[in-house]
């Protein structure tokens, strides 16, 4: 059985996961993540060097790890926030040159294929919309009948919405509003199809901790579907800054306390739109996505 490596370099975290891999099976085997928060690292469209030397110093240590765990091959991409930066091109040759080792720069509508991909493989469900919320953007993204058919991309995502509209660690109602207004025309905008979708999917770290937060605050058993009802309930007593469920944030992931909010109101807009019910949580992404698209490529 062979070991892969792939590390996500996102807007919020930089992940790696080691898969062990033979011909019937991927399994996750190891994983390790490091919040650099590289979309606060950007001022006028440009990445910051400092941003681009704390990924470079967390890519030497994963590639170690990798090394030492004996990986047979390790992939590399990077999302929306070196994506979307006016230097992105600069950042990628320079990171490249010091780790010794190449990445891949994906598009929204790739990494919005991988999500697919993932949540097809652990859910078996073969038609559908998709949610992917990440640090710098969100795509929403239809399949059918096992097939990808086509995604819309919002540049921006929950750490993005936090940098951009947020002065301290919750918003006003003032920025609330901001926020708001910008995904109701993100919808306009892309032209999102105004239809029922009671059920979908969803991808990304915000939906998971938001999972994680509504199992323990109902004390149920995570069974990966998010109740719509009960995610608007939570939002409304973190808005309200309820002491148990900002106890509850605290615990579970102290470091998207500023994320959640701006996270939940994407979300929640996205599913008032297409009037959703419930939302299908996948706990694969991208990276075993892209380690499946990769595995393919080698046949």
């Amino acid at each position: 059985m062979d070991k892969y490596g792939v590390v996500d370099i996102g807007s919020n975290t930089v992940r790696l996961e080691i898969y062990n891999v033979d011909e019937n099976f991927i399994e996750l085997f190891f994983k390790k993540k490091e919040f650099l928060g590289l979309a606060g690292y950007v001022e006028d469209g440009v990445m910051e060097r400092d941003g681009m030397l704390k990924t470079i110093e967390v890519l030497k240590d994963y590639i170690s790890i990798c090394q030492n765990i004996g990986t047979k091959d390790l992939y590399i991409f990077a999302t929306a926030a070196i994506r979307n930066a006016k230097n992105a091109l600069e950042i990628i040759d320079e990171v490249e040159k010091s780790i010794g080792h190449k990445i891949d720069l994906i598009s929204g509508e790739k990494e919005a294929e991988l999500g697919f991909r993932a949540v097809t493989d652990q859910f078996g469900i073969k038609s559908g919309l998709n949610i992917d919320i990440g640090g710098g953007s969100t795509e929403v993204s239809v399949y059918e009948n096992g097939t990808f058919q086509i995604s819309k991309s919002l540049t921006d995502g929950a750490l993005s919405f936090y940098s951009q509209y947020v002065e301290l660690i919750f918003p006003t109602k003032k920025e609330l509003a901001r926020m708001e207004q910008r995904v109701d025309q993100y919808i306009v905008d892309e032209r999102l199809a105004n239809i029922t979708q009671e059920k979908i999917t969803g991808v990304g770290g915000t939906i998971r901790m938001l999972n994680r937060l509504i199992a323990s605050y109902y004390g149920t058993d995570t069974e990966n579907i998010i109740k719509v009802k009960k995610l608007r309930k939570i939002y409304d007593l973190i808005l309200s800054k309820d002491k148990d469920v900002i106890k509850l944030i605290l615990r579970l992931a102290p470091e998207r306390i500023h994320l959640i909010i701006p996270g939940t109101l994407i979300l929640l807009k996205l599913c008032d739109h297409y009037n959703v019910k419930e939302i299908l949580v996948s706990e694969s992404g991208v990276r075993a996505g892209y380690l499946s698209m990769k595995l393919e490529d080698k046949k």
